[in-house]
């Protein structure tokens, strides 16, 4: 009988809290807008790949590393939970200052060209910016 050749998984090259890590720091250049969120997510999981960390812990638990790592990303602001699993590095998100450029071009435009009651029903189907815009209107007339 021929004997066959066993091959033995090469060694570990990182455990389980420098995959987080690193999870975390891809997480970081995505938030930063290094590299693309599908990029992060399969360059970690090709990391865990080679480290052989799906063979030593399965994909369940990669995944799982990976979400925490990640998953706050697309999570709308109310949903992010930050805890001692949260990526430190990661700058926080632009606030917003008022409307988008956008809608005020767009509310100049109802301004020039709608009656006081078109104006008001326009503001009233944008109250979240109709406070700002109302002030930017009230500094343009007193100007």
């Amino acid at each position: 009988m021929a004997e066959t050749a066993t091959t033995t998984a090469p060694a570990i090259f990182g455990d389980l809290d420098d995959f987080r890590e690193y999870c975390e720091i891809e997480a970081d250049m995505v938030a930063r807008g290094w590299v693309s969120f599908q990029h992060g997510v399969d360059t970690v999981q090709w990391v865990a790949e080679q480290w052989r960390l799906v063979d030593a812990i399965g994909q369940d638990a990669v995944q799982a590393v990976m979400a925490a790592a990640f998953g706050w990303l697309h999570a709308a602001p109310d949903e992010i939970e930050l805890d001692d699993e949260a990526p430190s590095l990661a700058p926080e998100p632009p606030r917003r200052r008022g409307p988008a450029q956008s809608t005020i071009d767009a509310f100049w435009y109802v301004v020039r060209t709608e009656t006081p009651d078109g104006i008001a029903a326009w503001l009233a189907r944008h109250p979240a910016d109709a406070a700002h815009l109302h002030t930017l209107l009230k500094a343009r007339l007193h100007a």
